[in-house]
């Protein structure tokens, strides 16, 4: 190929990746398959690799990522990326409103979601990403450019030669956050993303799969927010679908695009090239009557969605109106922030101890004075680790507020008041259960110790607990007793000791112990995928255990077998494996620690191996997604109806989206149905899905 069409050929290929990237992640419409896809990409890569001179940095075969070191430089702000004011009642947010329209009664607003992700800033020059920059401190931040780069919902090149700086939240979807929670030390999914983001090297972080949201730009030539965001769209930004307008009766008739300059006016101020006719894009608009049931209405979906918000932001919608708010040096007087507040409450640091996870982690944790929070009585509460307690500035004896992050895990939130008599907390130098020497990586301190007394009781927590073994009846005290009487050690000791020795300490009567022993046995009829993950070795969690079964890996022999070849490419060929599980997988089951397992189970008469219906999955739900909610109540647990859909190639969704197929009620339903009949997702009850999964037989 000569160089002439070498060239064409690249800006042609360049276009359609970034149009199918666009269809896939932010449309979710596919169009063409995943062979298709690669076949374009791996063109693409292989003409820039022999034409360099026509390959740039916003080429879509730069979102793999660089293994070279960021330095994350400094860069000052081309625009304000102030804070919000906020406000926590619904009050609050109507004077607000009431407030502008008082001064300036012609004022429309916009009402977005508060994204609970990374806030960044993109800077385009002449339609082309020229740099991300991280929010900072509002002035500077850090030049995250490369990492953004390889987040597919962040578009290298705009359709039109224009400069604008565009703010938005990079985020992982909460999906994908539970997916990958037992591959990274991070407590919820905007820390994750937040650290995804901070990596080193880009090629790490196209490894996740963040995605950015935009929701608020800057760039001359436009009189509205309206406006701007349908820019946006048009540009191939991902706009949130639950973006709303505030008008009044008239302006809502008429619409807000209607009254402003025309989409196709503006834009031709950028370029001298036509402005291809397109469908009008419009928002939903409400009047202001309906902002506090709107409010009502998000309180009630978020936990629905597929991504994280904290809060709803509240805009000024003409440009002109915000210039004569202005700011004030803390944040816009044309925007505010509408709060979904943790329950909070007040109470003592009485001590910190250290508690040592099945994986060796060593966490600290505050020992409060008792305080009543959101319902229960709460006395600990969880610091992370020393990073957060410095950034606390946290001491014992320090009077703090403590919230349920995500109305479960309390944490403490800052310090209100320090103590007279301040007693300053360090990492402690050797693990508190086996005073084996502590291994510190950044923040964190580990054991390293296997026989760590703290890691061996955790692990049989771990194994019996609901979502692995599910020995019924086998619950955290029982095994805490079992363990500090030295009546159990490891895990193959739960099946080998006699339960009625229960019978001597309080609380333990015949048909409780006998209750222990049912659920023991019941517990020996689980699949070998479940004892496999059950175990909780790193990396080795249910999806990851159901892909080495369904290819070919199905049983303890075949595993160790193929460590032994200490060839990483056994596991990289299934698709969903990487370089660096591979590696970790080989080192897991060539371990001494495997060996004893696998062969102390079979010695207890466990099959060590898949049989035929775990190999060989019907294909009748291929394609189908479901998501469940409420209680079903032909099944005892709604694992099993999850396994019945998996067990025929569906894919089980753990929040409503778009992406979802169907959407299977059981009695007292939550939130998740609502959402469901916004997005017109097919909704089944319970009967209807069994009639499914017998016809698919």
């Amino acid at each position: 190929m000569d160089r002439e069409k070498a060239k064409e050929r690249i800006e042609e290929l360049k276009k359609l990746i970034e149009k199918y990237n666009y269809l896939y992640y932010v449309e979710n419409k596919p169009q063409i398959s995943d062979l298709e896809y690669d076949a374009l990409f791996d063109e693409l890569k292989s003409l820039e690799e022999q034409f360099p001179e026509y390959a740039d940095a916003n080429s879509p075969t730069k979102r793999v990522g660089s293994d070279l070191s960021n330095k994350f430089e400094k860069i000052k702000h081309e625009i304000p990326v102030l804070s919000l004011d906020k406000a926590y009642s619904k009050t609050e947010i109507i004077d607000w409103i009431n407030k502008i329209i008082a001064e300036y009664p012609e004022t429309t607003f916009s009402m977005q979601e508060k994204f609970d992700g990374v806030s960044i800033v993109l800077y385009y020059k002449n339609g082309i990403l020229d740099k991300a920059v991280s929010r900072g401190d509002g002035f500077i931040g850090n030049d995250i450019t490369e990492n953004c780069r390889t987040i597919k919902t962040i578009p290298l090149k705009l359709d039109k030669r224009i400069n604008i700086s565009v703010r938005g939240e990079v985020y992982i979807e909460k999906e994908d956050f539970e997916k990958l929670k037992n591959t990274n030390e991070y407590a919820n999914p905007r820390n994750f993303a937040s650290g995804t983001l901070n990596r080193i090297k880009s090629s790490e972080v196209a490894k996740i799969p963040l995605k950015f949201f935009a929701y608020d730009a800057v760039c001359e030539g436009f009189e509205n927010d309206y406006l701007l965001l349908s820019l946006l769209l048009r540009f191939g930004f991902n706009v949130s679908p639950n973006t709303l307008f505030i008008s009044n009766k008239k302006k809502k008739e008429a619409t807000l695009l209607k009254e402003s300059t025309s989409f196709k006016e503006t834009t031709s101020l950028f370029d001298e090239e036509a402005t291809e006719e397109k469908e009008e894009i419009k928002f939903k608009i409400i009047e202001f009557n309906e902002v506090e049931s709107q409010i009502d209405y998000f309180i009630k979906i978020r936990n629905s969605l597929a991504y994280q918000i904290d809060g709803l932001v509240f805009k000024v919608n003409e440009f002109s109106t915000r210039n004569k708010l202005g700011y004030t040096g803390h944040h816009p007087r044309w925007a505010i922030a509408y709060k979904f507040e943790a329950p909070r409450a007040v109470t003592i640091v009485k001590d910190i101890v250290w508690q040592v996870g099945r994986g060796g982690r060593i966490t600290p944790v505050a020992i409060l004075e008792p305080v009543a929070l959101a319902g229960s009585t709460v006395s600990r509460a969880t610091l992370h680790n020393i990073d957060y307690i410095k950034m606390l500035e946290l001491s014992i004896g320090d009077i703090v507020s403590i919230s349920k992050r995500g109305d479960i895990i309390p944490a403490v939130e800052e310090v209100l008041e320090k103590s007279e008599n301040p007693i300053i907390i360090e990492v402690p130098k050797f693990c508190p259960s086996c005073s084996t020497e502590v291994r510190l990586d950044g923040p964190i301190a580990y054991c390293d110790n296997e026989k760590c007394p703290s890691k061996m009781k955790e692990s049989i927590i771990y194994f019996a607990s609901r979502d692995c073994m599910n020995i019924e009846n086998l619950g955290e005290e029982t095994i805490d007793l079992l363990f500090e009487n030295n009546l159990i050690k490891d895990i193959p000791d739960i099946y080998k000791i006699d339960y009625s020795i229960l019978l001597k300490f309080e609380g333990f009567a015949e048909k409780k112990v006998n209750l222990i022993k049912e659920g023991i046995e019941k517990s020996k009829q689980n699949s070998f995928d479940i004892l496999l993950y059950s175990l909780g070795f790193n990396q080795l969690g249910k999806q990851t255990v159901k892909l080495l079964i369904n290819n070919g890996l199905d049983s303890c022999e075949k595993l160790i077998e193929a460590a032994k070849k200490n060839d990483i490419s056994i596991f990289t060929s299934i698709n969903g494996i990487g370089e660096k599980t591979a590696s970790l997988f080989i080192e897991i089951f060539s371990s001494k620690r495997f060996l004893y397992l696998m062969n102390e189970f079979e010695k207890l008469g466990f099959k060590l191996y898949a049989k035929k219906d775990e190999r060989n999955k019907s294909k009748a739900f291929e394609g189908l997604s479901f998501c469940i909610t409420g209680t079903l109540s032909n099944f005892p647990k709604r694992e099993i109806a999850e396994q019945e859909i998996e067990k025929r190639g569906g894919k089980v969704l753990s929040a409503v989206s778009s992406k979802l197929t169907y959407l299977v009620v059981g009695s007292n339903p939550g939130s998740k149905l609502e959402k469901a009949k916004e997005l017109n997702i097919k909704i089944m009850d319970e009967t209807e899905f069994i009639m499914m999964l017998e016809n698919s037989k």
